[in-house]
């Protein structure tokens, strides 16, 4: 029941003009699991598997993400003759965790984790194959190699750092697509009115679905230059404003206090990051500000990433 979307960084901002590779368009697939129902014995097997692989993704993405905006500011140093700079900062982080967790499906059918454990074996080696190609193009900068091959292998190193990064936004949005399919197979969460921990759990799941459609809507006015969905933003950040006042404060469920702070720190996040950053892209909407709205985008993005941060975590500390 985790939840996930592709980690932007602000300073993926400056990569879109320096690169016309594929893989900056590539990065916006997202998966939302779209089921009701789920069950706390769930999380300790099939659910539990299953957001293993989601932290597996969300782990490489960012680290890939990263990679991309450095390898492009690299090549823009090249292109506009300045002393190129690249330092390889790639590491995943629990990388040895992660493939023990992704290498031994639990409770899922046969072909399933067969095939949850090739799409993994895949995303490792790409993660390799990038690590290797990162650790190259540093070594080949701090030597300044370039002043003999005038960038040659540079260039090289450059182009199979975007294949390799291509090839991972692609096994990562295979993944995303299998995994939103198996949430929604796997999860049976039906809500109990009177346990704090389920409402909790609803409110937050309901609240991060409007979210992503409001982030959605920026995201799409934003890489389309328009602006004919002013009107629908304003109501859909209307419906959350109030969503958030009937969910938060003096009607915060009352639940245990280790569970607590995450829930608090989603519902903060919202009032005092998330809307109004959305109101602030409504204005730019309105106004017909492209790059203003692209700048919203992203801190927008920002904050959404970090109420679903607190979701998680939520989850993880309740059990679920």
């Amino acid at each position: 029941m985790h939840k996930s979307r592709a980690l932007l960084a602000t300073l993926m901002l400056a990569a879109l003009s320096f690169t016309g590779c594929s893989s900056i368009t590539d990065m916006f697939s997202d998966f939302t699991d779209t089921s009701s129902e789920w069950t706390s014995e769930d999380s300790g097997s099939a659910i539990s598997t299953l957001n293993r692989y989601t932290d597996l993704i969300n782990g490489v993405h960012e680290q890939m993400l990263i990679l991309d905006s450095d390898t492009a500011y690299f090549e823009s140093d090249i292109d506009s003759e300045y002393e190129p700079y690249f330092t390889c900062t790639f590491n995943i982080y629990d990388r040895a965790g992660l493939e023990s967790d992704t290498m031994n499906p639990i409770d899922l059918e046969g072909s399933e984790g067969d095939d949850l454990i090739a799409q993994a074996t895949a995303i490792f080696a790409t993660v390799d194959e990038a690590a290797v190609l990162c650790k190259d193009l540093a070594k080949y900068v701090t030597a300044q190699d370039y002043y003999t091959d005038d960038f040659a292998k540079g260039i090289t190193l450059v182009a199979d750092l975007y294949d390799t990064i291509d090839t991972y936004y692609d096994q990562h949005g295979k993944m995303l697509d299998t995994l939103d399919t198996l949430y929604t197979k796997y999860d049976t969460f039906t809500v109990d009115s009177s346990d704090p921990t389920s409402v909790g759990i609803d409110n937050m799941n309901k609240d991060l679905d409007m979210a992503d459609a409001i982030l959605t809507l920026i995201e799409d006015s934003a890489y389309e230059g328009t602006f004919d969905v002013t009107a629908e933003l304003q109501s859909s950040y209307e419906t959350l404003e109030a969503s958030l006042a009937a969910h938060s404060g003096d009607n915060t469920p009352d639940m245990d206090m280790t569970y607590a702070y995450d829930y608090t720190d989603f519902y903060n996040t919202m009032d005092v990051t998330f809307l109004p950053t959305v109101k602030r892209s409504i204005r730019d909407m309105e106004s017909q500000d492209l790059d203003a709205l692209t700048t919203d985008y992203y801190d927008v993005l920002d904050g959404y990433n970090s109420m679903v941060d607190s979701y998680n975590y939520f989850l993880d500390a309740t059990g679920y």
